[in-house]
């Protein structure tokens, strides 16, 4: 190596205020590593002093054995034939070489043996540029990141507009001193000087900010880099996670427990713990547990358990999209994930995390349910999920929990450490919890991340390294709150990524997927209906039959009734009432509940009202019955319309009590609505081929049926473009029944050999496109059984969208079409059809003015369970008459109408009581006091809890309110339990009936 008599580095600033912080990857990593290859100690040692800058601009003159270094950025700013000069000059070297390695290798410092003039009489002398001394190593690393914390100290100094407070000569020589004597092997000397140096950034650190911020060393993993990072422990961090357990320097701050497979590391005195984390999503989870007892998967989960690695998991894999999902699938992917993370490692996670997809924040609830402590809703794949600061109480729906909302800087990037500490700096001087997260993928980081690294075992400078369990039990605690989105932004990117990775049913998938969860939650409220009626926890998978019995019919099974029965029990799940058409054998007898009767093909079709969480029943008269309680099949069409008082669909138009519907005999579908207070047209549809200019054209018209009861018009067609090409064909199916607010659509769409779509979903799809008519609504999408408003232009919402209008709402009740795109601002489309879909029929339904559209768009869905029943006449005993005949009732009831019932699970217990775990919803975001009536005396109730869980049978009736009880409001006398919820709130009650 030269001798030099001087080092320095011609930076691309005026002063220290304006060096650069936004330079690409090459130009970032020239400038660090220009500037810390210069505090080798070995160049120290020569120069007896710390290298120098100077502006690129204005270079001090060439001198004898000079060293400089200059980076890309400083190459356009220097003086004409400066380098020339320079080069000119006796002894000097001019770099200006990509990386550290290649200057280092230029210089002939490298590595290999170590040389000292003294080498022959120093026994401390090593051969390999590495020292040690009461367990702590020193080498020219070491000296790197000291270099580096000098810098970042002092552009944070200028950039916040402080004083430098810092003395700079007795920093130099502890630097020299320590340089001195790692050149001359004394590692005592060496680490003791370097450590005074390091101290004295610290200091002046601490004149500014007394705080240290937090950074978290975060490791990505896939199933794919899971098996790569236990194939090659050397892709990781130094040191490596899965070295010996000897070699490990990283154990926990306050966790000496260690099991039979981990030994315990003591850190050397002075050095500190530069902890990783690992995020453990439900696919690298899976991944791990099917690795075994693979010795290097054990040795990985001996280190998580004892604490001496740092993890985050619990969330569910990317290819979950939470807002695809109803809130029961959300919450048991939650479940289910952290129970895998639980059994996988042996212990739970403490903080949730997942390394793609977002988490909402009205699943807050959830996740604080399951005893998390913290978490991080951050799509680290996606980009998104971080906020305006790094650490934030997240509320929603009554919970509250830390989240970690900073954003991810890359740590294989060296443009994130260029101006590190500014912005840790200006977090504390906002009043924020300063939080780097240095995220990146196993073994890939570049230089100024392991100096960071190095730097922070040294000294607390520029901040402290945390495991995350401890970032949110023992760190700062945040000062305010975030609220977050409770819209997954990647939603409507999977739909393009699905489409682009070419995936089989991109949209019928999900359809799929929501009538199956919609379909579960019926029958487990059916169950749960079945329990409060007979006081007892059902152990029948068929709940409607027992549900009827337990109601005071006789069950019978629809396949020994060839056709309408004559008595039929209508059981209703849901927590709103419903409007029903059944058919009966004979005329039914007259009942309050009775909307409507008519006598069509030999049969009865009635249209009867079931109360919310309750039961209606209908029965044909006998001969035994009065004629006078026979039900009436009045006209109720006469004199309303110019048409048969009979008939619902006549021509090309469909009417009830509620609304008229104008098919277009030209498109072939819906030309106008007619309904609610205000007059003329508020509604119509068509289908449309994205943003393609097509024509639809109705081919042919035709009723398919027209009673009393029920009308349905069919149109068939065809979809032109503007060559007049047929593109696809299509048949319509629109139907409307008696008393009923919504309008039925069922359809089919053939695409021709002319259409193609392309790689965008979004913009090549089929679609049922609706127009409103004003442009002035506000549009709801429902996710995860709550009305969410949305502002975007893509939309995903698997039981569809509310348009509220000043004088009236309107439901797109999609059942499990998710896609729903905005066009202009009075048009949605319905996404039907995209590559790489092969269904080609669809139902959707249409809701004007409805009181509770959620509950419709289920029912729609999962419908009330209808029970044929034996046709028994009451008993003419008057005190046994009511408890013959299941007529009409309710067996819970909540209020207000915003308020939805999700969930009701029984549970026995010794006292022969009957517990029920109730979980309530509020479906908009306005809060308030709630009701719940049941059909039995309530003994006790509180908030349910998960350590209620395991003691649900040994509750005391006695037990007295929690705090949680109190902030909920949760009181009970008789029949009824009252609580108070905020707006989306998800709240469990444990009732115990009487």
């Amino acid at each position: 190596m030269p001798s030099f008599d001087e080092c320095l580095i011609l930076l691309p600033c005026s002063t220290l205020e304006d060096f650069p912080s936004d330079a690409s990857t090459a130009d970032a990593r020239n400038i660090l590593a220009g500037w810390t290859v210069l505090w080798h100690p070995r160049l120290i040692a020569k120069t007896r002093q710390n290298p120098a800058w100077y502006r690129a601009d204005s270079p001090p003159e060439p001198k004898k054995n000079q060293l400089i270094v200059v980076p890309s950025l400083s190459q356009s700013k220097l003086p004409e034939s400066y380098e020339l000069r320079f080069q000119a000059t006796e002894g000097s070297v001019w770099l200006s070489v990509n990386s550290r390695s290649e200057m280092l290798a230029t210089l002939g410092l490298e590595g290999g043996p170590a040389v000292a003039e003294n080498a022959s009489t120093n026994a401390n002398i090593r051969t390999n540029e590495v020292l040690e001394h009461g367990g702590r190593t020193i080498g020219p690393e070491d000296f790197f990141a000291f270099g580096y914390g000098m810098l970042q100290v002092q552009v944070m100094t200028r950039r916040l507009r402080y004083t430098s407070n810092l003395d700079e000569i007795y920093v130099q020589k502890r630097v020299v001193a320590a340089a001195e004597a790692f050149v001359a092997g004394d590692a005592e000397k060496a680490i003791d000087s370097l450590h005074q140096a390091f101290d004295s950034l610290a200091e002046e650190r601490d004149h500014y900010f007394s705080a240290d911020p937090a950074l978290l060393d975060v490791t990505l993993l896939t199933p794919a880099t899971l098996l790569t990072l236990l194939a090659e422990p050397s892709l990781l961090a130094e040191p490596s996670l899965l070295a010996e357990p000897s070699l490990l320097a990283e154990p926990s701050f306050n966790d000496a427990r260690v099991d039979e497979t981990t030994t315990a590391v003591e850190l050397p005195p002075g050095q500190l713990a530069t902890p990783e984390n690992l995020i453990l999503d439900a696919a690298v989870i899976s991944a791990i547990r099917q690795k075994g007892d693979d010795p290097a998967t054990q040795n990985l989960l001996a280190r998580l358990r004892s604490g001496q690695v740092g993890w985050a998991g619990g969330g569910p894999a990317g290819d979950v999209v939470m807002d695809t999902l109803t809130f029961r699938s959300c919450h048991k992917e939650l479940e289910t994930a952290h129970a895998a993370a639980r059994e996988a490692v042996g212990s739970a996670p403490k903080v949730y995390a997942r390394l793609s997809g977002s988490t909402p924040t009205d699943l807050t609830r959830s996740l604080v349910s399951l005893g998390y402590a913290g978490i991080t809703p951050i799509d680290f794949t996606g980009g998104t999920g971080f906020g305006d600061e790094p650490k934030v109480m997240r509320r929603d729906g009554g919970a509250e929990i830390p989240a970690l909302t900073a954003r991810p800087m890359d740590a294989n990037n060296d443009t994130t450490f260029l101006a590190l500490a500014p912005r840790l700096g200006e977090m504390i001087d906002a009043g924020e919890v300063a939080t780097g997260i240095l995220a990146h993928w196993p073994g890939s980081v570049c230089d100024s991340y392991r100096d960071l690294r190095q730097l922070a075992s040294w000294s607390l400078a520029l901040g402290k390294f945390w495991t995350l369990e401890n970032y949110f039990t023992q760190g700062e605690h945040p000062y305010h709150h975030n609220n977050g989105s409770s819209q997954s932004p990647e939603a409507a990117e999977r739909l393009a990524e699905s489409v682009a990775e070419k995936s089989t049913d991109p949209i019928s998938r999900v359809v799929r997927q929501t009538r199956e969860s919609v379909t579960e939650l019926r029958d487990e409220l059916l169950h749960g209906l079945l329990a409060l009626a007979s006081g007892k926890v059902p152990t029948t998978a068929t709940p409607s039959p027992e549900l009827a019995r337990a109601l005071g019919g006789t069950p019978i099974e629809p396949e020994s009734v060839r056709g309408p029965s004559d008595a039929v029990i209508v059981l209703n799940p849901y927590p709103s009432p419903q409007r029903m058409s059944v058919r009966i054998a004979g005329p039914a007898i007259s009942e309050q509940h009775i909307y409507g009767v008519s006598r069509e093909s030999g049969h009865t079709v009635v249209t009867l009202d079931v109360p919310a969480c309750g039961f209606a029943g209908i029965r044909s008269a006998t001969d035994s019955d009065d004629k006078k309680s026979v039900a009436s099949t009045s006209n109720w069409l006469s004199g309303l319309f110019r048409i048969s008082p009979k008939r619902i669909a006549d021509a090309n138009s469909l009417r009830n009590e509620f609304m008229e519907v104008a098919i277009d005999s030209k498109t072939g579908g819906i030309q106008g609505v007619y309904s609610g207070p205000v007059r003329g047209n508020r509604f119509s549809m068509r289908l449309v081929l994205g943003d393609r200019e097509t024509t639809s054209r109705c081919d042919k018209i035709r009723v398919l049926e027209s009673t009393p009861s029920s009308g349905s018009i069919e149109t068939t067609g065809t979809i032109l473009d503007s060559n007049q090409a047929t593109l696809a064909t299509f048949t319509l199916v629109f139907t409307l029944e008696r008393g009923n607010r919504v309008l039925g659509l069922s359809g089919k769409v053939n695409p021709s050999s002319e259409l193609t779509f392309d790689t965008n979903p979004w913009t090549s799809y089929v679609a049922a496109r609706v127009a409103m008519a004003t442009d002035t609504g506000m549009t709801r999408a429902i996710l995860r059984d709550k009305l969410h408003r949305t502002s975007g232009r893509r939309l995903v919402a698997p039981l569809g969208v509310v348009t509220d209008e000043a004088d009236r709402q309107t439901l797109i009740a999609s059942a499990g079409l998710a896609f729903h795109r905005r066009v202009d601002d009075r048009f949605i489309d319905t996404l039907l059809i995209v590559s790489g879909e092969s269904s080609t029929q669809f139902e959707l339904h249409y809701g004007f003015d409805v009181n509770q559209p959620i509950e419709l768009a289920k029912s729609l869905i999962a419908p009330a369970a209808i029970q044929p029943i034996e046709n028994v006449l009451p008993a003419s005993d008057g005190k046994n008459m009511a408890s013959s005949w299941p007529s009409r009732g309710w067996l819970l009831h909540a209020s207000p109408k915003d308020v939805s019932v999700i969930g009701i699970q029984a549970h026995p217990r010794d006292d022969s009581r009957l517990a029920l775990v109730v979980t309530l919803i509020r479906t908009r975001s306005t809060g308030g006091n709630t009701t719940l009536r049941f059909c039995r005396n309530v003994k006790f109730a509180t908030v349910w809890s998960p350590e209620l869980a395991k003691s649900t049978t040994e509750v005391p009736v006695d037990l007295s309110p929690s705090a949680a009880d109190k902030q909920c409001s949760v009181t009970f006398e008789s029949d009824t339990v009252k609580a108070t919820l905020s707006g989306h709130q998800v709240l469990e009650l444990l009732v115990i009936l009487a």
